[in-house]
Parts: C-alpha cells; structure tokens; sequence
C-alpha cells in the first residue's frame, strides 16, 4: 500500500488483507469539487456536469481526493487532477475521450485513467493517442495490448 503526505513524501507498507477494516469507493469528483482551488472549480464542475451528460460519472483519486477526505492541505498550484472514469460502451468511451481532450491542457491538467470493462485501466492520454498497442494496468499484472483488443471490450454486449 502507498500513502502519500501533503509535503509530497511517500510511504510504502506491507499490509496483510486481513488487516484492512474498510475500502471505500473511489471519490465521486463532484464531491470533490468544493475542496479545488477557487480558480479550478467552474471547470471541474463543467467536467462532472459533461461526463454525467454522457452517461458516465468521474470519480477522483490522488492529492484532490486525499484533501477533501483528510482536509490537509495536498493540492499546489502544479497539482495535476487524477481522474478515474468506467465507460460502459464504445459511444460513452469516445464522447470520453473527446471530452478529456477538449478540456485535459488547461490549468490543472487532467490526467488519470479510464477502467476497462475486463477490470484493467489504461491512461486516458494513452488511449486517446490510439497507439498500437498501450500499457494496461491489470489486477494482478501490467501487459500491452493491442488497441483493436482492448476497444473491442467496449463493443461487446454484457459491457453495457
């Protein structure tokens, strides 16, 4: 497990699973939202209200999530949002990416990932470059795959 302090430091620890009390699911970005710098807010809010518009709900991970659960100061003005997204089918993952790539450059950057129907993730960037083959971060491993493989996962039926 890896914890991350608000001066940056981060802490690696051995954790048995027994040993874990609670996982909470990942934060919902519109809870989030009001724990961004003023200037960011208008904009994050504008991406929740987009990314429900299509169906799909942003959740939020990295020093924005740990501030708004711990109230500690975490987020700098070079902070970058780290975003997590399940898109169910194909239209909801391209209207995603256009999304992202429309809004991503600005102050903060967007970064983060999108969860794949299998239970993997890759980079949204990644995949919005439509490389050949992308890394895909697993459960248990890290692999590339190819990209017709990993966009048909949105195409199947039961991905709905």
């Amino acid at each position: 497990m890896g914890l991350a302090t608000p001066d940056k430091r981060r802490i690696g620890l051995h954790v048995a699973a027994e040993a874990v009390a609670d996982r909470l699911d990942p934060l919902p970005l519109a809870e989030a939202v009001e724990s961004a710098p003023q200037a960011w807010r208008a904009m994050l809010a504008e991406l929740v209200r987009r990314a429900q518009a299509l169906g799909v709900r942003p959740a939020v991970y990295g020093s924005l999530a740990w501030q708004q659960r711990t109230g500690l100061a975490y987020v700098r003005p070079d902070s970058d949002i780290d975003l997590l997204f399940a898109p169910r089918d194909r239209r909801q993952l391209d209207g995603l990416l256009d999304l992202l790539a429309a809004m991503g450059e600005g102050s903060p950057r967007l970064d983060g990932e999108i969860l794949l129907p299998d239970g993997a993730a890759v980079a949204w960037r990644e995949l919005a470059g439509r490389p050949d083959r992308l890394l895909v971060k697993g459960p248990a491993e890290v692999s590339l795959r190819d990209l017709p493989s990993v966009l048909a996962l949105f195409d199947r039926e039961d991905a709905a």
